[in-house]
């Protein structure tokens, strides 16, 4: 039982699911280090502490998101994506930066990363 159990759970998971979360989760930590330069340079750009909290919050929510494509959750599928682009937005329109890796992220999310999860869409709870 214990052995059917493992080989339904690496049908679910395979190397293409593992490797498209690595490299999303790589893509936000990036985004964590971009969002932490922000951070050192607060004083001087004279930016609002309440930014700086939805900067953070977002990348936690994308990194929560990526959890829940890990567990098969539609949630997570659904918020990844509205997370990214909240980020970009927030970014583009306070700080005027255009984040390469926000709209890398969304391209490869939608043109690899869905080829990935939708086959497994029943599995998605």
């Amino acid at each position: 039982m214990k052995e059917q159990a493992n080989v339904e759970s690496k049908q679910r998971r395979g190397k293409p699911f593992f490797l498209v979360l690595g490299l999303l989760l790589l893509l936000i930590l990036n985004n964590l280090n971009v969002d932490y330069a922000v951070v050192l340079l607060k004083d001087e750009m004279q930016i609002p502490q309440w930014y700086l909290i939805l900067l953070f919050g977002l990348n936690i929510a994308a990194m929560g998101a990526l959890v829940g494509i890990y567990g098969f959750r539609k949630l997570g599928v659904y918020l990844f994506p509205i997370t990214i682009m909240f980020h970009f937005i927030i970014h583009l329109n306070f700080l005027m930066t255009f984040l390469y890796t926000d709209v890398f992220m969304m391209f490869f999310f939608i043109g690899i990363g869905l080829l990935v999860f939708i086959p497994k869409w029943e599995l998605f709870k």
